[in-house]
């Protein structure tokens, strides 16, 4: 399962038994995609954010929920802030060279 963080503060659930495909992370934070990593679970899944990498030359709004779930996850200060909606994901490696995004 993956949450989109949408910049009005609300927030959708999406199940997707069999990951992404690239068009529909596109789609869904409206852009080329950029992946933010925020640490692994304790299963071992990696957690990232997927964003919209040109969403600051976009201008688009600062996503508060997600930028301070991002600066939660590290003992150091971060200063920049994630902007766009954002989709939070579980990254399972399945092979040497593939990866499932859901």
């Amino acid at each position: 399962m993956a949450i989109l963080y949408l910049t009005d503060g609300t927030r959708q659930e999406i199940v997707k038994p069999d990951g992404f495909s690239l068009t529909e992370l596109h789609e869904l934070v409206g852009g080329y995609i950029e992946m933010i990593t925020l640490g692994f679970t304790t299963t071992g899944e990696r957690l990232a954010f997927i964003i919209d990498e040109e969403g600051k030359l976009k201008e688009k709004q600062v996503n508060t929920f997600a930028t301070a779930l991002w600066h939660s996850r590290f003992t150091a200060p971060v200063n920049d802030v994630i902007v766009g909606d954002a989709l939070l994901v579980t990254i399972e490696h399945e092979g040497q060279d593939d990866e499932k995004v859901s």
